[in-house]
């Protein structure tokens, strides 16, 4: 007697609109910062404090990818545990992504296309408004209506 085999999908059906999202969403990102990169917009020679700030965004991309990655695939024990170290890190981002913005403004670093007036007033906004819907992700967290819908808003929003 032969047995047919399943195809089981790799992220269940309910998440995968959340999992293709985010791994879109984290693509354009190192896109973006790749393009400005070869542009000689970004590089290797800025201060310690933009290359901190890098570290922190870049690392809250693949965790927030993988955060996805795990709920989408069931993992939930896992999501849960490695959430705290995501609130964590979230914290110090808003932190050294508002103290970036205001150094790169006092140092006449602000990219070309922004006013420095701009500059420092929307970025430190994106920054709260990224905490904000992180914050109330985490309050909704036992909603899986609203928990991913407020967590990829708040990707969105940095």
């Amino acid at each position: 007697m032969a047995s047919v085999a399943s195809r089981q999908p790799f992220f269940a059906a309910e998440t995968r609109f959340y999992a293709i999202t985010a791994i879109v969403m984290a693509t354009i990102n190192v896109a973006a910062f790749s393009f400005f990169a070869a542009m000689g917009i970004s590089t290797f020679h800025a201060p310690l404090y933009v290359h901190i700030h890098a570290v922190l965004f870049m690392g809250w991309v693949l965790l927030f990818v993988l955060q996805v990655s795990l709920a989408a695939t069931g993992s939930l024990a896992v999501h849960r545990k490695l959430g705290w170290v995501a609130g964590c890190w979230a914290v110090a981002m808003v932190a050294v992504g508002t103290l970036t913005t205001v150094w790169t403004v006092q140092k006449a670093g602000v990219p070309f296309f922004f006013l420095p007036a701009q500059f420092l007033v929307m970025n430190p906004l994106s920054v709260l408004l990224f905490a904000g819907l992180l914050i109330f992700g985490v309050i909704k967290r036992r909603d899986r209506e609203w928990h991913p819908r407020l967590i990829i808003c708040g990707m969105a929003a940095i």
